[in-house]
């Protein structure tokens, strides 16, 4: 195994990863992921039907994500008539805000869960202190 003894090597590609990521402070949209060596654009209809439609996304959820799209039968190439490329950037779109969607619920469930956990261990706080009294 080579080690990378350049560390402003490690830094430039950093920075060029910023770039073509488009923000210092990327983030996976669908699992939160920020650590940009795990992160790229994800054309969400395809590049070839819509080369500027993308979202920042790891790269276990990019392959979830193309393999719901495989699931639904939803090819990542260019058709070459305006109706079926038309249909199939919807397609495609829909099945990402619904993944995206799944993602949305899970976080607001872990929030939720969270909101409990806390609240039982306040009440189990306030009965140990009334007991010391």
């Amino acid at each position: 195994m080579k080690l990378n003894l350049n560390p402003m090597g490690r830094a430039s590609r950093r920075e060029r990863k910023f770039a073509k990521l488009g923000t210092r402070t990327p983030c996976c949209y669908k699992c939160g992921e920020t650590s940009p060596e795990c992160l790229i654009l994800h054309h969400i209809t395809s590049r070839q039907r819509d080369a500027e439609l993308t979202v920042i996304i790891c790269a276990n959820c990019h392959k979830k994500e193309h393999a719901q799209l495989s699931d639904e039968n939803i090819p990542m190439c260019r058709e070459w008539s305006q109706p079926d490329l038309m249909k199939m950037r919807l397609l495609a779109l829909a099945e990402s805000q619904e993944s995206t969607a799944d993602a949305l619920r899970k976080w607001a469930e872990s929030l939720e869960q969270d909101r409990r956990n806390r609240a039982k261990g306040a009440i189990k706080a306030r009965k140990r202190r009334s007991k010391h009294k």
